[in-house]
């Protein structure tokens, strides 16, 4: 899914975002998700994806350590 990811391909193509960082994503998608579930819905014909993600804008690289979903917040 990340091959089609909107936010990447916007990235790459520097129509948004220009220079910022984000660190790789290792985590399955965090949008549609049903609550306390590991399972997506596709109400309304919306596809899973990432959501609140991290973008970072400096003069330096940066060294990201962890960069994951918090599982638990679909748990409430």
């Amino acid at each position: 899914m990340l091959l089609k990811d909107q936010l990447i391909k916007q990235r790459q193509s520097n129509q948004v975002f220009c220079n910022f960082q984000e660190p790789e994503i290792n985590f399955n998608p965090t949008y549609r998700r049903e609550k306390g579930t590991e399972k997506y819905s596709n109400k309304n014909n919306q596809s899973p994806s990432w959501c609140d993600r991290v973008m970072v804008l400096s003069e330096r690289e940066i060294n990201f350590l962890f960069y994951d979903s918090m599982k638990e917040v679909n748990e409430r």
